[in-house]
């Protein structure tokens, strides 16, 4: 019985997505911050920005990107309103 239980949590977690964030970029206005993070398995591949509160360290927004787009970078406008990707497809 240990060993069915242990393989079927081995196949659960293989097909877990892990966010690995690729890039953080501080605000130059406010205090807040963006990541990008991208998670891939061997069925899913998916990116996602986030905007996150520096005070209160939560993620404010999240902005899910489609599922064939990577994100590698990511940076502010110098005043703050824009956020720039630098993504591959």
């Amino acid at each position: 019985v240990k060993t069915n239980q242990s393989s079927a949590e081995l196949s659960d977690k293989s097909q877990r997505l892990c966010p690995r964030i690729v890039d953080l970029a501080y605000s130059p206005t406010q205090p807040q911050f963006v990541s990008a993070a991208h998670s891939a398995s061997a069925f899913k591949r998916q990116s996602v920005l986030s905007l996150w509160d520096s005070r209160q360290l939560q993620a404010d927004r999240k902005f899910p990107l489609p599922s064939d787009i990577a994100v590698n970078s990511v940076c502010y406008s110098p005043n703050g309103q824009l956020i720039f990707t630098g993504c591959s497809d």
